[in-house]
């Protein structure tokens, strides 16, 4: 089978993804929000967070918390957020939200590992 030249074999990028979640809540004004659901990773895998949020002008941070209760999270500002971030060691993470604003926040988005 002849495969186009952007299918052979020393073009292709390989990209594993094990798997996306879909997430959407609402955090409180100054609060913080955890998903329940964990995520199991090895040690330097990378996990992709995508989400908007309103109220736009709200700022919040989001990432994820290892089982140690260490946060490694991005600033998100103006709505949107697409970061990637790594774990550093083996182990169960959950997504978690922190609203910095005075007002709740709706967020939404998809999580990819």
């Amino acid at each position: 089978v002849g495969y186009p030249q952007a299918l052979e074999e020393n073009h292709m990028q390989v990209c594993e993804l094990r798997a996306t979640r879909h997430f959407g809540f609402s955090v409180k004004a100054n609060g913080k929000y955890y998903i329940a659901n964990v995520l199991s990773l090895e040690a330097d895998e990378t996990v992709r967070i995508n989400a908007t949020y309103s109220p736009t002008s709200a700022s919040i941070y989001i990432g994820l918390v290892d089982e140690n209760g260490k946060f490694y999270y991005a600033c998100a500002t103006n709505g949107q957020i697409d970061v990637t971030l790594e774990s550093e060691e083996r182990g169960d993470y959950r997504l978690a939200v922190v609203n910095n604003s005075a007002n709740t926040v709706s967020i939404s988005g998809y999580v990819y590992y």
